[in-house]
């Protein structure tokens, strides 16, 4: 679970995730494939409310159109899918990483004109 408070209210429209370990080495390992991806979220809001997120397995932010006020957001990863095994560009092979799951970047867009709160200007 992570939280995101915000220094003021935000009129968000939209939230995102890039739902794994998004890296490649300098070897060739690739890392997105080796440890779990994130397939569903939850967003919560703090008015209470909360919206679910089916994610793609993909590199990339996986947007979600939302239309909500709020100074705080919290992100519960409800399932997963196992990494794989990968190799690396001399040919040997690393065991998969399914013990670790890893988000990049979780992203918030919002309307800076909204009004939402006074504190944003």
């Amino acid at each position: 679970m992570l939280s995101v408070s915000f220094a003021c209210k935000l009129d968000l429209t939209s939230v995102g995730i890039d739902p794994g370990y998004d890296k490649k080495d300098v070897d060739g390992s690739d890392r997105f494939a080796q440890n779990r991806k994130v397939t569903k979220v939850t967003w919560a809001f703090d008015d209470g409310t909360s919206v679910v997120q089916e994610v793609r397995p993909e590199r990339g932010i996986q947007a979600l159109e939302v239309d909500k006020a709020a100074k705080t957001v919290t992100l519960t990863i409800n399932e997963t899918v196992d990494g794989q095994p990968v190799k690396n560009a001399a040919g040997q092979e690393s065991a998969p990483f399914n013990d670790v799951t890893s988000v990049s970047e979780v992203r918030f867009t919002g309307r800076a004109d909204a009004g939402a709160d006074p504190c944003v200007k």
